[in-house]
């Protein structure tokens, strides 16, 4: 529609709504006086709000002007569910005061700073300023999803949550260029470790989303250690989490045999465990067939899997460990990622003797093109073959 036809339509939407009015999504240009006055007037109108989606196609700093002037226009009674493209930082406090805001997204966060650098430290003895955060500052927010460009950001929004929260579901989304993330990751896990209340969360997510900028294109560093990654060790206190994901695709985890075993000691309500999957390493992965098993034996209502593993030295008449239970967890789904893999025929008999529940369509490899000739000599090519192949016999 023509912009000037839409702008002389806008002062005439209010029509359409009322005093009951309780779901909205508006997509307009601030930029615009007649659009901006139009959706300013809503606030008013509409005093049974429930869900409010507002998408401002104003270019970022006068966008987040209007936005922040219009967030704070209204105490939002009512409001339970808000998605909106940034969140000005000057409007973070007035929100924190909705009484019924369960559900907050926010697409584009940017220009926000943390507050604070959590260290290791300060999980053990929380720090001095946790204090002076008013114990109902977001008193109903359940699910929190934040996306950025950059980690400090959300890391930013987080330090405004009371330790006391009950927050069910938070979801970090990062949508970087290569080479842009560094020892964020770790500063993040402490904001959570510190802010998240271990009583109520129960769904953390932490992953790259689609940017234009494949994982598997991400740039490697030319000198590595074999046991360098990132320390999950903020979240062992979180033993009631239910899904955990880490993947962001220029920076791993690195799983070895000690986060095994914690997940299983600390986190034995774990039903969704994916870390890795999408992260390209040449090194090969520090765990094998043996931690998989520790897995599958110890998490009991594990149902979706994902991670990387050395597949190579499975003979396909491996026995359950003798330490763990007699039961192996319900697998639906597993993703294996670039996973070293040797024996199609016998990975496949070590599936189906230990993973009864998983079939052929829930077993997920990277997927790789081959774009010319050599790239026949590249390795992962030949994983994800004998990948397929095992789809092929389960």
């Amino acid at each position: 529609m023509p912009i000037e036809v839409l702008n002389q339509a806008f002062p005439f939407f209010s029509l359409f709504l009322g005093p009951k009015a309780t779901h909205i999504r508006f997509v307009f240009n601030s930029n615009f006086p007649i659009q901006a006055s139009s959706i300013e007037s809503a606030a008013n109108i509409c005093s049974a709000l429930k869900t409010l989606n507002l998408k401002d196609d104003a270019p970022s700093a006068s966008g987040l002007a209007f936005l922040g002037s219009y967030l704070q226009s209204s105490s939002w009674a009512n409001l339970s569910s808000l998605t909106i493209v940034n969140l000005p930082p000057e409007s973070i406090a007035h929100l924190s005061t909705c009484p019924q805001l369960s559900n907050l997204e926010v697409s584009e966060l940017k220009g926000i700073r943390p507050l604070h650098t959590y260290s290791n430290d300060d999980l053990d003895d929380p720090p001095a300023h946790l204090a002076t955060i008013s114990s109902s500052a977001f008193q109903s927010l359940e699910r929190l999803t934040l996306c950025s460009n950059t980690l400090k950001s959300i890391e930013a929004v987080i330090q405004y949550l009371p330790p006391c929260n009950r927050l069910h579901t938070l979801k970090c989304l990062l949508r970087p260029a290569p080479g842009t993330i560094g020892t964020g990751a770790r500063n993040l896990l402490n904001t959570i470790g510190v802010h998240c209340n271990s009583d109520y969360l129960r769904k953390l997510v932490i992953k790259t989303t689609s940017t234009g900028y494949p994982g598997y294109c991400s740039r490697e560093d030319l000198e590595v250690e074999v046991d360098e990654g990132i320390s999950l060790g903020a979240l062992l206190d979180f033993e009631q989490l239910e899904n955990l994901t880490f993947n962001l695709s220029t920076t791993g985890v690195n799983l070895n045999n000690d986060d095994i075993d914690n997940f299983v000691e600390f986190l034995p309500s774990l039903m969704t465990l994916k870390i890795d999957t999408d992260v390209y390493d040449s090194r090969h992965p520090l765990i094998d067939h043996t931690h998989v098993l520790k897995l599958l034996y110890g998490l009991n209502d594990l149902k979706k899997l994902g991670l990387r593993f050395n597949a190579i030295q499975i003979k396909g008449d491996e026995e359950k460990p003798g330490t763990t239970g007699d039961r192996a967890a319900p697998l639906e789904k597993f993703w294996v990622g670039d996973s070293p893999i040797y024996s199609p025929k016998s990975v496949s008999k070590f599936l189906e003797a230990h993973c009864p529940h998983l079939r052929m369509g829930n077993l997920i490899s990277v997927c790789l093109f081959e774009e010319e000739e050599g790239s026949r000599r590249n390795p992962l090519i030949m994983y994800e073959r004998r990948w397929s192949a095992v789809r092929g016999l389960i």
